[in-house]
């Protein structure tokens, strides 16, 4: 069932919502994984920091901290990205966009096709931190800006910064979409059509109604893709319609568009690194910083459903140890993860998942195999705030990810769903993306 935010989530939303050379390499569009890249400054078409001085990166839209970047284009909606550089100097960091087709490859349109700017902006806006056992300069950019890039078409876009006269050695990448809305979309979630599921997984039914919009061979020339929560790795995409008839196309397809429920996000809280809170076992700081050793976290792969308010992954940035600005006075520490487990496992590896991981197989994020301790863990240094996170199981040569081990299943679970609906009409070099529909779990058995 859907759940209600709790309250001080809710304030610490609210309060943030009052805040203020493109290289030729090319990606095949999978998560990364530590044997994928041998060169850190490899170009990735997805989000990625290249430099070890890069922490806290965030995009999302302005005004909603925990929300996809997603804009409509031809609107007033802004992005807002920052992030820190742990250098603490002052760089001349610059961006560039690059529009990419609905698999997150880069087109061959040029700039002036999709930009009605000089797709090239300097990011002047940055502050110093103060009161941090860490040193640290915190950058941030709204855009689009009219004088830099204001987007001309729909479809997919990176972000790449970069410091100036670098632009080949990008310092982070972001993905962003920008939406037409010319079609919509009425989308359910519900339990799992075929029984031996209905208990674990969740179904995803919709239709398209393209209304006045002219779709010829939808079944050819439109591209559909799923994600639960922010994850790209487990997107359900190359989804045809089952029917179309005049007013609508018809994806509801009883048992196939099904993702596991997995569970509520496991969470820790470095809102203060002063006081211990619930989960945290153990507060310190020697040379190298502060430290979070949490408390030792359990599989639950057959544990019983049990409500739990959660933020579906993401991370919120605040301290409660700060005066005044969150973003510049909350430090970093390094938080210790520790799960028990009888014998390493050789079938693959076990990593971090959430926003904290940027939702994909970092390398930083994966876990190794403590005999002594007889368990899985590792060490994230991370910004003060509030992080869910999940543990997830990657198969050997795979890129898709298993939840379900460590964390269980359950169609009761609360996700976010989000459709993208991407369209290339005959002539077409680049694919518009006409609708990106956003719908939470209300599913009843």
């Amino acid at each position: 069932m859907q759940k209600n935010i709790p309250i001080f989530l809710l304030l610490l939303i609210l309060t943030g919502c009052t805040s203020t050379e493109n290289t030729t390499t090319v990606e095949p569009e999978t998560q990364e994984s530590s044997t994928v890249y041998y060169k850190q400054d490899y170009f990735r078409y997805h989000d990625y920091e290249y430099q070890d001085n890069i922490k806290t990166v965030s995009l999302h839209k302005a005004g909603f901290a925990l929300s996809m970047p997603i804009i409509k284009l031809g609107s007033d909606d802004k992005l807002l990205l920052s992030f820190d550089d742990l250098d603490a100097d002052v760089k001349s960091y610059r961006y560039e966009i690059i529009h990419c087709d609905a698999n997150w490859q880069p087109t061959d349109i040029v700039k002036s096709k999709y930009t009605s700017g000089y797709n090239d902006g300097l990011i002047d806006n940055h502050s110093f931190s103060y009161n941090t056992m860490e040193d640290f300069t915190h950058y941030t950019l709204k855009f689009p800006k009219e004088e830099d890039f204001l987007p001309t078409i729909s479809g997919n876009y990176i972000i790449s910064v970069y410091e100036s006269g670098k632009r080949d050695k990008p310092a982070l990448t972001r993905r962003f979409m920008v939406y037409e809305p010319k079609v919509s979309i009425d989308a359910r979630v519900e339990a799992a059509t075929p029984p031996g599921k209905r208990q674990t997984h969740q179904e995803v039914d919709f239709s398209i109604m393209p209304g006045d919009y002219y779709i010829a061979n939808p079944s050819a020339n439109l591209k559909v893709r799923i994600l639960q929560n922010k994850r790209w790795d487990s997107q359900i995409k190359n989804i045809k319609p089952r029917s179309i008839n005049n007013k609508s196309l018809d994806y509801s397809y009883e048992g196939k568009l099904i993702f596991s429920g997995l569970n509520e996000f496991r969470f820790f809280d470095t809102r203060s690194l002063k006081h211990e809170v619930p989960g945290i076992k153990e507060l310190y700081y020697d040379s190298l910083g502060n430290h979070v050793r949490l408390k030792s976290d359990k599989p639950r792969p057959y544990s019983n459903y049990t409500t739990k308010d959660d933020i579906n992954g993401n991370f919120y940035i605040i301290s409660y140890d700060v005066n005044r600005e969150k973003e510049l006075e909350a430090d970093y520490a390094w938080v210790h993860f520790f799960m028990p487990y009888p014998n390493p496992m050789t079938e693959g590896s076990i990593y971090i998942m959430g926003e904290l991981s940027n939702w994909q197989f970092m390398d930083q994020a994966k876990m190794s195999y403590n005999y002594k301790s007889r368990g899985y863990e590792t060490s994230m240094y991370l910004k003060q705030g509030y992080y869910n996170y999940h543990y997830v199981f990657l198969p050997n040569g795979e890129d898709t990810g298993d939840a379900s081990l460590f964390e269980g299943q359950h169609y009761e679970t609360e996700n976010d769903y989000t459709i993208f609906v991407y369209h290339r009409p005959d002539g077409y070099d680049y694919d518009k993306l006409i609708a990106a529909e956003k719908i939470n779990t209300t599913v009843e058995n």
